[in-house]
């Protein structure tokens, strides 16, 4: 009975020792084994990110600009100071002898070709006689005053060649008072003249 417990005694160190070596032998060569289910828990909360990192250049933006005869505003981010110091004096040499209120920043996370694109469209819209431009990351919206047909037409033109893709761009130029009125007469005229004409008159 003693020989059998020794030989079971035996048999129970030889199994723990080849157990033990096949964990060593796993380690020195590379094999990770599989976690456990409840890894995820030891892992402390400071080390697990919170959320998805935004990329750099899509975070979100505004930028508003605002003039007329009477009063000049610019307000928002820019991706460098390159374009923030362009906007402004583009913008005061628009405005000028007027006043320009500024509050204007420096955003690092804005991409730079965004900065090309603003400026492009600051620079039409500072050809209307009036404005109120606001960019964001999904929509540009601009209400102004052309001072003719030609020049509302080529503003309009180049600014939906300028549109960034994915971004929605909502445009709304009127003309002076003066030459609404002359356009809604001729108008008026030429529908005129197309009812005569099919009455036979």
């Amino acid at each position: 009975m003693k020989a059998k417990l020794i030989t079971a005694a035996m048999s129970l160190v030889v199994v723990t020792a080849a157990w033990m070596k096949l964990g060593t032998d796993a380690q020195t060569r590379g094999i990770v084994l599989p976690p456990r289910a409840d890894k995820a828990a030891e892992i402390p909360a400071a080390a697990r990110p919170a959320s998805l990192p935004v990329a750099v250049g899509s975070a979100p933006y505004r930028l508003r600009v605002e003039f007329d005869e009477a009063r000049a505003m610019i307000d928002g981010q820019v991706p460098n100071e390159t374009t923030r110091i362009a906007l402004l004096q583009a913008l005061q040499d628009k405005v000028d002898p007027l006043p320009l209120r500024a509050n204007i920043s420096v955003d690092p996370a804005l991409s730079e070709p965004l900065a090309e694109v603003i400026q492009t469209i600051v620079g039409q819209t500072r050809r209307l006689t009036a404005a109120q431009l606001e960019l964001t990351h999904t929509k540009i919206s601009l209400v102004g005053r052309a001072a003719s047909p030609a020049e509302k037409q080529s503003i309009a033109e180049a600014l939906r060649a300028a549109m960034p893709f994915g971004v929605a761009l909502d445009l709304r130029i009127d003309l002076p008072l003066a030459q609404s009125s002359v356009a809604s007469r001729k108008h008026s005229r030429g529908a005129a003249a197309d009812v005569n004409a099919l009455a036979g008159r």
